[in-house]
């Protein structure tokens, strides 16, 4: 796992710099979408960091969890985009997520959680909220598993934590 503060962008390989300028973009157009008017018109987000991170297989995973976990609105849309060509479903490591339902319950029916897998097909690119609205894991993955994960924030939320020093989550 590697973290990459915004700021050593210029580091990236070419390639990588010009895929986050693009997902910019669509986090840009998303701002813009009439069916998200108000949850995200009215925030200034920024890209805040990044991960490259791989799951070495063997049964690796990630627990459930949210990534704004402080809540502090640092981070708001998660961006995780697969980079694992020849997936496939025997691989495992799909991302499950815990969306709301529509009553606002947490998805629990009494046998358990109701959650949706997503599988980290080679350039599979999965946007969805960092707050409690989609807690998520990772699912045992039995072969190498490559992502790079964005988050976007709002710029206060983000000025703030930079300035208190603090980190947004508890990283593993």
């Amino acid at each position: 796992m590697k973290w990459i503060p915004a700021e050593d962008e210029g580091l990236l390989p070419l390639h990588l710099r010009r895929c986050l300028q693009v997902l910019d973009e669509l986090i840009l157009g998303l701002q813009g979408c009439s069916l998200l008017r108000g949850l995200l018109s009215e925030r200034d987000l920024r890209r805040w960091e990044i991960q490259a991170t791989c799951y070495p297989g063997g049964g690796a995973s990630y627990s459930r969890h949210i990534d704004d976990q402080t809540g502090s609105g640092a981070r708001v849309l998660t961006a995780i985009m697969y980079l694992n060509p020849g997936w496939t479903v025997e691989h495992g490591g799909a991302l499950r997520v815990y969306p709301k339902q529509p009553d606002g319950s947490m998805g629990f029916d009494g046998e358990g959680w109701r959650g949706y897998d997503v599988e980290p097909l080679h350039n599979r690119l999965v946007v969805f909220w960092s707050d409690n609205r989609v807690p998520h894991e990772v699912k045992p993955a039995h072969a190498e598993r490559f992502a790079i994960s964005v988050w976007y924030g709002d710029a206060a939320a983000i000025a703030e934590a930079k300035e208190a020093e603090r980190p947004i989550t508890a990283r593993p």
